[in-house]
């Protein structure tokens, strides 16, 4: 009977548990409503599976071998309604010593007030098949030598790292910058309505431009021969520009229009003199902040010039305003070069007159607008003004965004799409990685990189450091190809304005070739078939 029940005993040790699966459904129709709880009820060798739905709350693993999952990971809908998301601290935690099996994947994770949307703390656990929203913090943050494997996720970049501090393997990632399209087209300009003061005044009258109705934005354009002294506008107005250069004032006024507005406005000026004025009707502005930033510049040339101005929003209509001197003008010609004109006009045509024009182009992109110059008949004194008006709902331009920052594992098979450095300071081996659009491809490497395809970078490679070894890979239409100290064979290198610095240069086996990329213009880096096999880049 002893040894029988001992026998019992020693089997009760010895067979393994049966691993289990829990359910969690945000409408109580399952096991658990929270992902926490049911991790808390977890333990090694289980699985919990997430049904659709957004939950607010912030999960932690603790040390648990288990699957935490959405129904589907392979399934690209199921995953973006699947979301974890917290505002008070990390979305998803690992810091009790998990390893590989803990897994997380198949979920959207967002949010985040502290460093890193998913934070791994000594741990090296698996992260697959997510999407990763970072919007204030980097999407993956590990420390103390942290070592997750970080496989087939899509991480969504807004200023910060994609994945850093993190030293497993990074693999088959994509990583993309969160640049909010516009949703709204530029403002759009309507029509004018114009003024001419052909005898010493001291004021213009300007009528109010037809259809104007409440909340659109008038632009107003004053321009008096030689120095007008005090121009001011009517109440309700305010100012974008104003200077009087040598033989010609100019101010430009805007106005939001209220529910009832007046049939004209008039502007008036210390010193007589004759005048030309306009007023320009513009609606699909921001109505609280309808001017994003102007400029002004003066001189005396045939080309009165608008300076270049920063914009800081997508999609703003810039306006291209210029006073002058004299009536050295074709009249309702001379327009910048890919500007539509509004127009060039005078005063009159005795002696004394001045003369002014308008004309505008949307601008897609944020960033300098660059200059635009008017054309008049001979040289005069001028001053010319740039105005961008900001569009209703204006989107700002993500700021600059790392994809992998301090990397130590195998970084093999990743797609990324950034404007800042791809990948930063890792001593990891890079491998048949595509990298686009980056200030740097790869910066301060300590690896072996080979067989990847960087493109429409400012830099394709840059190592200060001691020589390394890089070797079949492609870096096209490039500023700068390879700049530092290297040990480079096999490479091509096709469209860049440099191939090489001044510390490196070709090197055996790297060629100068076009890579005949299947479809460079959507993003397809592959070679087409009939490349020869030692240029395709994987």
């Amino acid at each position: 009977m002893k040894i029988e029940i001992f026998v019992l005993m020693c089997l009760f040790f010895v067979v393994p548990c049966i691993a289990d699966t829990y359910i969690v459904d945000p409408n109580g129709s399952f096991d658990f409503t929270t992902i926490q709880a049911a991790i808390d009820y977890s333990w090694d060798g289980d699985t919990v599976v997430v049904r659709p739905g957004t939950y607010n709350e912030a999960v932690k693993f603790n040390g648990r071998a288990i699957t935490l999952t959405s129904i589907d990971p392979d399934n690209t809908a199921i995953v973006a309604s699947t979301i974890i998301t917290s505002t008070s601290s990390q979305v998803v935690t690992f810091d009790f010593a998990e390893n590989q099996d803990s897994v997380l994947t198949g979920f959207t994770i967002e949010g985040s007030d502290q460093p890193g949307v998913v934070y791994c703390y000594a741990s090296s656990h698996t992260i697959s098949k997510n999407i990763i929203d970072s919007s204030d913090w980097p999407a993956i943050t590990g420390e103390l030598n942290a070592c997750p494997t970080i496989s087939d996720n899509i991480i969504m970049l807004y200023g910060n790292s994609g994945v850093k501090d993190c030293h497993g393997d990074i693999l088959n990632n994509v990583f993309l910058v969160t640049s909010s399209l516009p949703t709204t087209p530029a403002p759009t300009y309507h029509i004018f309505t114009e003024a001419k003061e052909s005898s010493g005044a001291t004021s213009l009258t300007i009528g109010k431009p037809s259809g104007v109705v409440e909340n659109d934005l008038m632009v107003a354009v004053v321009v008096v021969e030689g120095s007008a002294g005090t121009l001011a506008a009517p109440a309700g107005w305010t100012t974008i520009q104003w200077a009087s250069f040598t033989g010609v004032s100019t101010g430009v006024f805007y106005k939001v229009a209220g529910a009832s507005e007046p049939a004209n406005y008039t502007f008036s000026w210390s010193n007589s003199e004759q005048a030309y004025g306009f007023i320009m009707r513009i609606t699909g502005h921001d109505a609280t902040t309808p001017i994003n930033v102007s400029g002004l510049d003066s001189a005396t040339s045939a080309t009165p010039t608008c300076p270049s101005a920063p914009t800081t929003v997508y999609d703003c209509l810039i306006l291209r305003i210029f006073g002058a001197d004299d009536d050295d003008i074709t009249v309702d010609g001379g327009y910048p070069s890919g500007t539509t004109g509004i127009t060039v006009d005078k005063s009159g045509t005795s002696l004394d007159t001045c003369s002014g024009g308008a004309a505008y182009e949307p601008q897609a992109t944020a960033g300098a607008t660059g200059t635009a110059a008017f054309a008049l008949t001979g040289s005069e004194q001028w001053i010319g003004i740039t105005i961008a008006i900001t569009p209703t709902d204006a989107v700002v331009p993500s700021p600059s965004s790392t994809a992998i920052d301090n990397a130590d594992g195998f970084i093999y098979g990743n797609k990324i799409f950034v404007d800042d450095y791809g990948i930063y300071n890792s001593a990891a081996t890079i491998k048949n990685n595509i990298i686009s659009g980056a200030e740097y491809g790869i910066y301060q490497p300590a690896g072996l990189i080979s067989n990847n395809t960087l493109v429409n970078c400012d830099t394709g490679i840059d190592n200060g450091g001691s020589s390394i070894v890089v070797k079949n890979n492609i870096i096209a239409f490039a500023t700068n190809g390879l700049m530092g100290y290297f040990q480079n064979s096999f490479n091509c290198f096709w469209g860049n304005t440099d191939n090489f610095d001044d510390d490196c240069a070709a090197g055996t086996g790297d060629i100068l070739t076009n890579p005949l990329f299947a479809d460079a213009n959507n993003g397809d880096y592959g070679a087409v078939e009939k490349a020869p096999n030692s240029l395709r880049p994987f």
